[in-house]
Protein backbone atom coordinates (compact mmCIF):
# COMPACT_ATOMS: atom_id res chain seq x y z
CA UNK A 1 0.00 0.00 0.00
CA UNK A 2 2.57 2.23 0.71
CA UNK A 3 3.95 1.69 -2.52
CA UNK A 4 0.74 2.67 -3.71
CA UNK A 5 0.46 5.77 -2.45
CA UNK A 6 3.96 7.32 -4.00
CA UNK A 7 2.88 5.95 -7.53
CA UNK A 8 -0.87 8.00 -6.85
CA UNK A 9 0.70 11.27 -5.57
CA UNK A 10 3.48 11.39 -7.64
CA UNK A 11 1.00 10.55 -11.06
CA UNK A 12 -1.19 12.89 -9.94
CA UNK A 13 1.47 15.95 -8.58
CA UNK A 14 3.88 15.56 -11.34
CA UNK A 15 1.65 17.19 -14.27
CA UNK A 16 1.09 20.32 -12.16
CA UNK A 17 4.52 20.68 -11.81
CA UNK A 18 5.52 20.29 -15.75
CA UNK A 19 1.95 22.51 -16.23
CA UNK A 20 3.78 25.39 -14.27
CA UNK A 21 6.50 24.77 -16.82
CA UNK A 22 4.66 25.26 -19.78
CA UNK A 23 2.90 27.85 -18.87
CA UNK A 24 5.56 30.23 -17.36
CA UNK A 25 4.60 29.82 -13.52
CA UNK A 26 1.25 31.55 -14.42
CA UNK A 27 -0.50 29.87 -11.19
CA UNK A 28 -2.99 28.11 -13.28
CA UNK A 29 -3.82 24.81 -12.27
CA UNK A 30 -3.93 21.87 -14.24
CA UNK A 31 -6.61 19.93 -12.20
CA UNK A 32 -9.34 21.65 -9.89
CA UNK A 33 -9.51 21.82 -5.95
CA UNK A 34 -13.03 19.73 -6.29
CA UNK A 35 -11.01 17.09 -8.25
CA UNK A 36 -7.93 17.34 -5.94
CA UNK A 37 -10.23 16.46 -2.93
CA UNK A 38 -12.58 13.31 -5.07
CA UNK A 39 -8.76 12.02 -6.32
CA UNK A 40 -7.51 11.48 -2.85
CA UNK A 41 -10.84 10.30 -1.15
CA UNK A 42 -11.25 7.93 -4.20
CA UNK A 43 -7.73 6.12 -4.60
CA UNK A 44 -6.59 6.50 -1.39
CA UNK A 45 -9.84 4.94 0.62
CA UNK A 46 -10.95 2.65 -1.68
CA UNK A 47 -7.78 0.48 -1.49
CA UNK A 48 -7.63 0.50 2.03
CA UNK A 49 -11.74 -0.66 2.20
CA UNK A 50 -10.72 -3.04 0.18
CA UNK A 51 -8.05 -4.46 1.62
CA UNK A 52 -9.41 -4.10 5.33
CA UNK A 53 -13.07 -5.96 4.10
CA UNK A 54 -10.86 -8.63 2.02
CA UNK A 55 -8.71 -9.47 4.51
CA UNK A 56 -9.48 -12.60 7.40
CA UNK A 57 -7.70 -13.72 10.02
CA UNK A 58 -5.98 -17.26 10.23
CA UNK A 59 -7.81 -20.04 10.20
CA UNK A 60 -8.51 -21.74 13.85
CA UNK A 61 -7.87 -24.96 12.73
CA UNK A 62 -4.40 -24.36 10.97
CA UNK A 63 -3.82 -22.50 14.68
CA UNK A 64 -4.22 -25.85 16.30
CA UNK A 65 -1.94 -27.76 14.20
CA UNK A 66 0.90 -25.63 13.46
CA UNK A 67 2.63 -23.15 16.11
CA UNK A 68 2.22 -19.91 15.96
CA UNK A 69 5.84 -18.42 15.23
CA UNK A 70 5.53 -20.80 12.33
CA UNK A 71 1.97 -19.29 10.66
CA UNK A 72 3.42 -15.74 11.46
CA UNK A 73 7.03 -16.29 10.11
CA UNK A 74 4.61 -17.68 6.95
CA UNK A 75 2.47 -14.69 6.66
CA UNK A 76 5.38 -12.07 6.82
CA UNK A 77 8.45 -13.61 5.14
CA UNK A 78 7.91 -10.95 2.53
CA UNK A 79 8.45 -8.39 5.10
CA UNK A 80 11.08 -9.77 6.93
CA UNK A 81 12.94 -9.91 4.26
CA UNK A 82 12.13 -6.96 2.64
CA UNK A 83 10.88 -8.47 -1.06
CA UNK A 84 7.91 -6.13 -1.39
CA UNK A 85 9.27 -2.14 0.60
CA UNK A 86 12.58 -1.65 -0.64
CA UNK A 87 14.57 0.83 -2.01
CA UNK A 88 14.30 -0.47 -5.85
CA UNK A 89 10.81 -0.93 -5.40
CA UNK A 90 10.31 2.42 -4.55
CA UNK A 91 12.60 4.18 -7.12
CA UNK A 92 10.69 2.17 -9.87
CA UNK A 93 7.16 3.46 -8.45
CA UNK A 94 8.12 6.70 -7.83
CA UNK A 95 10.03 6.69 -11.79
CA UNK A 96 6.21 5.10 -13.13
CA UNK A 97 4.16 7.15 -11.63
CA UNK A 98 6.19 9.95 -12.98
CA UNK A 99 6.05 8.40 -16.53
CA UNK A 100 2.12 7.80 -16.07
CA UNK A 101 2.58 11.76 -15.31
CA UNK A 102 4.22 12.75 -18.45
CA UNK A 103 2.08 10.90 -20.69
CA UNK A 104 -0.97 12.20 -19.04
CA UNK A 105 0.22 15.66 -19.74
CA UNK A 106 1.11 15.27 -23.32
CA UNK A 107 -2.28 14.04 -23.51
CA UNK A 108 -3.67 17.29 -21.61
CA UNK A 109 -1.68 19.29 -23.98
CA UNK A 110 -2.67 17.24 -27.36
CA UNK A 111 -6.75 17.99 -26.61
CA UNK A 112 -5.87 21.37 -25.58
CA UNK A 113 -4.55 22.51 -28.14
CA UNK A 114 -6.74 21.06 -31.08
CA UNK A 115 -9.70 22.55 -28.93
CA UNK A 116 -11.15 19.10 -28.18
CA UNK A 117 -11.55 21.05 -24.73
CA UNK A 118 -13.65 24.39 -23.96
Amino acid sequence: MILYFFYKNFWYTFPNFLFAFYWAFSGKKVFDDLYLAVFNLLFTSIPLIAKAVLEHDINPLIDVKLKLNEIISFLYYKGKNSMIFNTKNLILNILYGIMISIIMFFIWIYFAQNKFLN
